[in-house]
């Protein structure tokens, strides 16, 4: 169950890191609508729709960082039961939901519900399977220390102040990197994302590709740049394919994905 407490800092934070947005958002809908204004088009529903598709982007990263925050204080989360997946999903629920409120004083009234609801859903899914990864975590106070694994190996838990290292072989490295090098060739054709998710894709892919091409892998970096790039494209219809090819990459060689 999750602690009034930590409660308390996870809001403290959250309003500490998402206070400062509401100046680039004000800066994206005024580029907005002076882009219309300048081809004569303020007026148009276009611009209107336009000011929705920044809203909804908006939310989309205050979602994503208020996930990452929540999941800051882990260590302080109590007891990973059934309790924990109500309290998460909760607090998912009413921070992206005052989100919402905050985003609409800058760019109007806007039909944000429907991408409000499947943040929701989509988080509190992330939620679940975070408790249940710390279900599989070994006690906090359990030794730390650096393990290798040679050859292809499944998801690995590790203590707080463990490194752990995946070697991955010369095919292993090769899959991936062929499947990241088809997704990043994609990411500009996707219609279906702005430009900004199809950037910040690209240069999450460039990453990966470097952390893979490491002389030892670290795992969990590794891991955590493929689930940043997972929470960015896996709902993205026309990169599916891609992104279906990175991760069964990816799980070939020990890195599990949703």
């Amino acid at each position: 169950m999750l602690p009034q407490s930590t409660a308390d800092r996870i809001r403290d934070s959250i309003e500490a890191e998402l206070g400062p947005r509401a100046t680039d958002l004000a800066a994206a809908v005024n580029a907005c609508d002076s882009d219309f204004a300048r081809h004569g088009a303020f007026n148009s529903s276009r611009r209107i729709l336009q000011r929705g598709v920044v809203a909804c982007h908006e939310l989309t990263v205050r979602a994503e960082i208020i996930w990452r925050i929540i999941q800051q204080y882990r260590r302080l989360f109590g007891e990973p039961d059934e309790a924990l997946i109500a309290d998460l999903t909760r607090q998912l629920h009413d921070h992206i939901s005052a989100q919402v409120n905050d985003v609409l004083k800058l760019t109007g009234p806007q039909p944000l519900a429907e991408c409000r609801d499947q943040l929701i859903k989509k988080f509190s899914n992330q939620a679940l399977l975070f408790v249940e990864e710390l279900k599989r975590e070994p006690a906090a106070g359990a030794a730390g220390g650096m393990t290798n694994f040679y050859g292809p190996v499944g998801a690995v838990q590790t203590g707080p102040h463990a490194t752990a290292h995946v070697h991955i072989d010369a095919a292993g490295t090769a899959r991936l990197l062929d499947a990241l090098e088809k997704l990043r060739d994609e990411l500009p054709k996707a219609a279906d994302m702005v430009l900004d998710e199809r950037e910040q894709g690209t240069e999450l892919v460039r990453d990966i590709m470097a952390a893979a091409q490491a002389p030892k892998p670290n795992s969990s970096k590794l891991s955590g740049l493929l689930m940043g790039l997972s929470l960015l494209v896996q709902t993205v219809a026309s990169l599916r394919p891609a992104w279906d090819a990175v991760r069964y990459a990816a799980k070939a060689v020990g890195i599990p994905l949703p």
